[in-house]
């Protein structure tokens, strides 16, 4: 018998596979599905709420482009915990792994993230990344503050 801790888990794995799958093969449809228009994404560098389909194109396109530029075609995401805080609400926590040919080439980093049942879809409505300034996370927001001070 699967206890609702297992259900949450269940649902916030298959929600890290399916972002990780659409990231991967550069699906931007596919990764704007599981994401809430406003969510919010935290960083050590900074913040940024992601409000409208642009900015969550921005933030897809600079992720994927750090993955490129340095060769990183696979993220390892596994799901340290999580449990529901309500019936539409799920806390987690998971581990990233950033991997080239089964050999982890950057700075792993764990992040903590809430989901919301919007309908029959569970989508992130916020992230929270606390590793260094060099975590992947970390990395992609400063570029996207970056472009969105030029933006002005």
């Amino acid at each position: 018998m699967r206890s609702e801790q297992d259900d949450a888990v269940r649902i916030y794995q298959t929600h890290l596979d399916e972002v990780g799958h659409a990231i991967e093969h550069g699906d931007f449809d596919g990764y704007a599905q599981h994401f809430a228009l406003a969510h919010e994404f935290e960083t050590v560098v900074g913040n940024v709420r992601i409000s409208n389909p642009v900015s969550l194109r921005l933030l897809f396109d600079t992720l994927c482009g750090q993955l490129e530029l340095h060769n990183l075609p696979t993220l390892h995401r596994v799901c340290k915990e999580a449990s529901f805080t309500g019936p539409t609400t799920i806390l987690g926590t998971h581990q990233t792994r950033l991997v080239r040919q089964d050999a982890i080439v950057a700075e792993s980093f764990t992040a903590r993230c809430v989901l919301k049942l919007r309908g029959n879809q569970w989508r992130l409505s916020r992230m929270q990344v606390n590793d260094g300034a060099k975590a992947l996370p970390a990395v992609v927001m400063s570029h996207v503050l970056s472009r969105q001070k030029r933006r002005g």
